[in-house]
């Protein structure tokens, strides 16, 4: 996956851009890669396929396209869709239908991030009526901005994990001792101190520094440091929201 190439894309001029535009279009739907002879029967009669071969040569070079071996013609890169979508798709508007849909699918939908991203999922893969995937932003590396502790029970607490991008994780943690929301509060302060800043992998060094009286702060940032691969949507420990919805529309 391409990262900062993407986030400056080349200039193209215009017989590139719609040459780009034809590739897309004609491989999203048909699945082969796209070859010169394909371009001007189809879209560009004026030019001739040996124009048309420079010119896919070039935007291979600039990375919107790639061949996947010497004989085929050329597929998107994943720069090349975001140009595409960025630069050269022209949006449609919804139908009245759809727009009634969305509507009334998010006026009963959950409040929580997770249950938003849900219905997100459904209603996308509802109205195109295709395979949808929703998830939250790679975020294993975020920082960590502030740490809240919240009594549930004497001996229950809420840990309210808040990252960058102000991405809320929430878990249920146990307490050796009853403890109360003045001290939950107190050992909060205390945390956030400590903690502010760092990444699930510098929260790691950062246990080793707590003394053996440190017992509850020990065991909170165990939790945060044991649930980091659930920050990435992992299935693996179920018990964090996973902010990860797949659906499929009934037609597939």
């Amino acid at each position: 996956m391409e990262t900062a190439n993407m986030l400056e894309p080349t200039p193209l001029d215009e017989r590139k851009q719609q040459i780009l535009k034809a590739v897309v279009s004609d491989y999203t739907v048909t699945g082969v890669p796209v070859g010169s002879q394909v371009l001007a029967a189809k879209y560009f009669i004026a030019l001739s396929s040996a124009t048309i071969r420079n010119e896919l040569a070039d935007l291979v070079g600039t990375g919107y396209l790639q061949q996947p071996h010497t004989s085929a013609g050329r597929i998107p890169t994943d720069r090349g869709y975001r140009y595409f979508v960025d630069f050269l798709m022209q949006p449609e508007s919804a139908s009245p239908g759809v727009r009634r849909t969305v509507r009334q699918e998010f006026e009963s939908a959950p409040r929580s991030v997770d249950g938003i991203l849900e219905k997100a999922a459904m209603v996308l893969a509802q109205v195109t009526e295709n395979v949808s995937l929703v998830t939250a932003p790679e975020i294993s590396e975020q920082r960590i901005k502030h740490i809240d502790l919240v009594s549930l029970e004497p001996q229950s607490a809420l840990i309210i994990l808040v990252l960058e991008g102000n991405l809320i994780k929430q878990q249920v943690v146990h307490l050796d001792r009853p403890t109360s929301q003045d001290d939950l509060s107190r050992m909060a302060a205390m945390l956030n101190r400590k903690v502010k800043g760092q990444t699930a992998e510098e929260l790691a060094a950062r246990l080793a520094q707590l003394g053996p009286d440190r017992g509850e702060q020990r065991r909170i940032i165990e939790r945060v440091i044991e649930s980091k691969s659930c920050w990435n949507c992992s299935s693996r420990a179920p018990s964090w929201p996973a902010s990860c919805s797949r659906w499929r529309s009934r037609r597939m």
